[in-house]
Protein backbone atom coordinates (compact mmCIF):
# COMPACT_ATOMS: atom_id res chain seq x y z
CA UNK A 1 0.00 0.00 0.00
CA UNK A 2 0.95 3.77 -0.75
CA UNK A 3 0.88 6.08 2.07
CA UNK A 4 0.75 9.68 1.72
CA UNK A 5 2.73 11.97 4.11
CA UNK A 6 2.50 15.75 4.26
CA UNK A 7 6.12 17.06 5.83
CA UNK A 8 5.59 18.11 9.85
CA UNK A 9 1.50 17.54 9.68
CA UNK A 10 1.90 15.91 12.89
CA UNK A 11 3.89 18.44 14.63
CA UNK A 12 2.10 21.51 12.90
CA UNK A 13 -1.89 20.76 13.26
CA UNK A 14 -1.41 21.54 17.50
CA UNK A 15 0.50 24.39 17.24
CA UNK A 16 -1.33 26.14 14.05
CA UNK A 17 -4.54 25.03 16.04
CA UNK A 18 -3.44 26.94 19.19
CA UNK A 19 -2.19 30.04 16.61
CA UNK A 20 -5.59 31.09 15.24
CA UNK A 21 -7.38 30.37 18.61
CA UNK A 22 -5.48 33.26 19.84
CA UNK A 23 -3.68 30.67 22.21
CA UNK A 24 0.27 31.30 23.06
CA UNK A 25 2.16 28.42 24.31
CA UNK A 26 4.34 30.71 25.88
CA UNK A 27 3.57 33.76 26.96
CA UNK A 28 7.02 35.15 27.88
CA UNK A 29 8.70 38.04 25.54
CA UNK A 30 11.25 36.62 23.34
CA UNK A 31 13.91 38.35 25.50
CA UNK A 32 12.85 36.51 28.86
CA UNK A 33 12.10 33.23 27.04
CA UNK A 34 15.02 30.30 28.05
CA UNK A 35 17.78 29.62 25.34
CA UNK A 36 16.21 25.99 25.08
CA UNK A 37 14.39 25.87 22.04
CA UNK A 38 11.76 23.64 23.51
CA UNK A 39 10.62 26.09 25.57
CA UNK A 40 7.25 26.11 23.51
CA UNK A 41 6.82 22.58 23.33
CA UNK A 42 8.53 21.40 20.09
CA UNK A 43 12.15 22.43 18.69
CA UNK A 44 11.62 25.47 17.12
CA UNK A 45 14.23 26.71 14.32
CA UNK A 46 13.42 30.21 14.37
CA UNK A 47 14.11 29.98 18.48
CA UNK A 48 17.28 29.36 17.65
CA UNK A 49 18.34 31.57 14.77
CA UNK A 50 16.99 34.45 17.00
CA UNK A 51 19.00 33.47 20.19
CA UNK A 52 21.95 34.92 17.63
CA UNK A 53 20.56 38.30 18.40
CA UNK A 54 20.59 38.63 22.02
CA UNK A 55 24.31 38.42 22.65
CA UNK A 56 24.78 41.39 20.68
CA UNK A 57 21.85 43.32 21.81
CA UNK A 58 23.41 42.83 25.02
CA UNK A 59 26.72 43.83 23.72
CA UNK A 60 25.23 47.41 22.43
CA UNK A 61 26.01 46.05 18.72
CA UNK A 62 23.04 44.80 17.34
CA UNK A 63 22.66 46.44 14.32
CA UNK A 64 19.82 46.85 11.69
CA UNK A 65 19.66 45.31 7.95
CA UNK A 66 21.70 47.28 5.99
CA UNK A 67 23.53 48.88 8.32
CA UNK A 68 27.66 48.83 8.44
CA UNK A 69 29.05 46.09 10.61
CA UNK A 70 25.34 43.96 10.51
CA UNK A 71 25.15 40.32 10.46
CA UNK A 72 23.21 38.31 8.07
CA UNK A 73 20.30 36.56 10.03
CA UNK A 74 18.29 34.32 8.34
CA UNK A 75 15.46 32.07 10.19
CA UNK A 76 13.34 29.24 8.78
CA UNK A 77 9.58 28.52 9.93
CA UNK A 78 8.21 32.27 9.39
CA UNK A 79 6.55 32.58 12.90
CA UNK A 80 4.84 35.83 13.77
CA UNK A 81 8.09 36.86 15.50
CA UNK A 82 10.35 35.84 13.05
CA UNK A 83 7.84 38.32 10.51
CA UNK A 84 7.57 41.22 12.92
CA UNK A 85 11.69 41.04 13.43
CA UNK A 86 11.57 41.15 9.55
CA UNK A 87 9.59 43.99 9.51
CA UNK A 88 11.59 45.94 12.15
CA UNK A 89 14.55 45.57 10.69
CA UNK A 90 16.63 43.10 12.75
CA UNK A 91 16.52 39.97 10.54
CA UNK A 92 17.51 39.57 6.86
CA UNK A 93 15.37 36.43 5.67
CA UNK A 94 13.06 33.64 6.98
CA UNK A 95 11.67 31.09 4.53
CA UNK A 96 7.93 30.76 5.69
CA UNK A 97 7.02 26.88 6.04
CA UNK A 98 2.97 26.90 5.05
CA UNK A 99 2.04 25.73 8.05
CA UNK A 100 -1.77 26.26 6.96
CA UNK A 101 -1.53 23.98 3.73
CA UNK A 102 0.31 21.41 6.18
CA UNK A 103 -2.85 21.09 8.23
CA UNK A 104 -5.38 21.65 4.78
CA UNK A 105 -3.30 18.66 3.12
CA UNK A 106 -2.71 16.34 6.20
CA UNK A 107 -6.24 16.35 6.47
CA UNK A 108 -6.88 15.91 3.05
CA UNK A 109 -3.69 12.80 2.28
CA UNK A 110 -5.69 11.39 5.77
CA UNK A 111 -9.02 11.53 4.36
CA UNK A 112 -8.10 10.09 1.01
CA UNK A 113 -6.01 7.40 2.56
CA UNK A 114 -9.13 6.34 4.49
CA UNK A 115 -11.10 6.47 1.44
CA UNK A 116 -8.04 3.99 -0.12
CA UNK A 117 -7.30 6.60 -2.52
CA UNK A 118 -3.83 6.64 -3.76
CA UNK A 119 -1.28 8.88 -5.28
CA UNK A 120 1.66 8.99 -7.93
CA UNK A 121 4.47 10.72 -7.66
CA UNK A 122 4.46 13.93 -9.75
CA UNK A 123 2.88 17.98 -10.14
CA UNK A 124 -0.20 18.36 -7.78
CA UNK A 125 -3.31 20.87 -8.76
CA UNK A 126 -2.69 22.85 -5.79
CA UNK A 127 0.80 23.80 -7.25
CA UNK A 128 2.73 21.44 -5.19
CA UNK A 129 5.05 18.18 -6.34
CA UNK A 130 4.30 15.08 -5.02
CA UNK A 131 7.87 12.76 -4.21
CA UNK A 132 9.25 9.49 -3.13
CA UNK A 133 10.88 9.30 -0.20
CA UNK A 134 11.81 5.98 0.88
CA UNK A 135 8.64 4.21 0.91
CA UNK A 136 6.51 7.09 1.38
CA UNK A 137 4.82 9.76 -0.80
CA UNK A 138 5.50 13.07 0.52
CA UNK A 139 3.48 16.54 -0.99
CA UNK A 140 6.30 19.30 -1.26
CA UNK A 141 4.25 21.83 -0.21
CA UNK A 142 6.42 24.93 -1.63
CA UNK A 143 8.21 27.24 1.27
CA UNK A 144 8.26 31.06 0.68
CA UNK A 145 11.25 33.31 1.05
CA UNK A 146 10.69 36.24 3.13
CA UNK A 147 12.31 39.77 3.39
CA UNK A 148 10.91 43.31 4.09
CA UNK A 149 9.03 43.34 0.70
CA UNK A 150 6.61 40.62 1.26
CA UNK A 151 6.94 39.72 5.57
CA UNK A 152 3.17 41.89 6.17
CA UNK A 153 1.68 39.48 3.16
CA UNK A 154 -1.68 38.02 4.70
CA UNK A 155 -1.57 35.08 2.87
CA UNK A 156 1.89 33.98 4.94
CA UNK A 157 0.10 31.70 8.18
CA UNK A 158 2.55 33.78 10.51
CA UNK A 159 0.50 37.09 9.43
CA UNK A 160 -2.92 35.03 10.10
CA UNK A 161 -1.64 33.79 13.46
CA UNK A 162 -2.14 36.94 14.46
Amino acid sequence: MVRTHVQGAAIVLPILANLLEGRQSDSRSPDDRDDDARSQGHLHAERLGHACGRPQRRAGKQTKVGEPNQIFLATVDGTPFALDKIREGLVDVTVAQPLNLYAKFGAFYAKAALEGKTFSPGPTDHGSEIIKVGDNLMDSLPATVVTKDNASDPSLWGNMAK
